[in-house]
């Protein structure tokens, strides 16, 4: 077990680092999509819960993954394992035809099985969303 130390301590002092997903030609051409289904409303697993009836933590996801109203960004195999440490947010840009939305944003582990396990997890709700241009909200997790 290692010992407790400070962020400075392991790594010296940093500034925060940005990590983008790189968008593929095709993904350039057309923006992704979704059809929420308030008759199917997507369900909420693991991480955080007030109520003890429902599994919290760390739960493999793969069924909420496979969901039409679910977008997913995955990136490549890690050559080594990573750490990341201190506050974990994502700037998401989108389009609605409403004025309001859900911007649910999860930070995942997917190990050498496939298997993709819950880290972080946020929620914002900006308004204006159907304003014409790009909305955006900014998620901590």
């Amino acid at each position: 077990m290692r010992p407790w130390q400070s962020a400075d301590q392991r790594h010296g002092a940093r500034s925060p680092e940005r990590i983008r997903p790189q968008p593929s030609a095709a993904r350039l051409l057309a923006p992704d999509g979704y059809r929420y289904d308030p008759a199917d409303p997507t369900p909420a697993l693991g991480g955080i819960r007030m109520r003890m009836v429902e599994k919290s933590g760390r739960v493999d996801n793969a069924k909420l993954e496979a969901r039409a109203d679910v977008l997913t960004y995955t990136t490549p195999a890690l050559e080594e394992d990573a750490e990341v440490s201190g506050e974990v947010s994502a700037e998401i840009f989108f389009r609605s035809s409403l004025p309001y939305a859900d911007v649910f944003v999860r930070l995942c582990d997917v190990d050498e099985k496939g298997r993709s396990f819950n880290v972080c997890d946020g929620l914002s709700r900006p308004t204006g969303a159907d304003a014409g241009g790009p909305a955006y909200a900014g998620v901590q997790l």
